[in-house]
């Protein structure tokens, strides 16, 4: 039977605290870079009102420019952290699943070991 103890738990308990602060700040990075992305990609659309052109080529040319370009590394690096982030929390909390499993059957094991004395 795995023993684990109460101190593990309690570091697990810590990791995933901490593991939910570093994804907090990451989740709100992607938010903000998408934000900050249509921004950029709105504003380069207004800038081609005027011109005679179709809205899908205002689209593809507002889509095209170099400050919509820059957020596509910035959102993916963000992404890619905050769904790493997630899978590490689950680990941990999965862990904590197994501890309190764990914890349980040593319980029931005592009390049965109790009643037949």
């Amino acid at each position: 039977m795995i023993k684990l103890g109460d101190e593990t738990l309690e570091k697990a308990v810590h990791k995933i605290s901490e593991l939910g602060q570093e994804l907090a700040k990451w989740e709100s990075l992607y938010e903000k870079y998408n934000s900050e992305m249509k921004y950029h990609r709105d504003m380069e659309y207004l800038k081609l009102m005027n011109d005679k052109m179709t809205q899908k080529e205002r689209e593809a040319i507002a889509n095209t420019q170099q400050k919509v370009i820059d957020y596509i590394g910035l959102i993916a690096e963000a992404k890619e952290k905050y769904i790493g982030l997630r899978h590490k929390i689950k680990s941990a909390e999965l862990f904590c699943d197994l501890f309190r499993t764990q914890s349980a059957n040593v319980r029931r094991e005592k009390k049965f070991y109790q009643e037949l004395s």
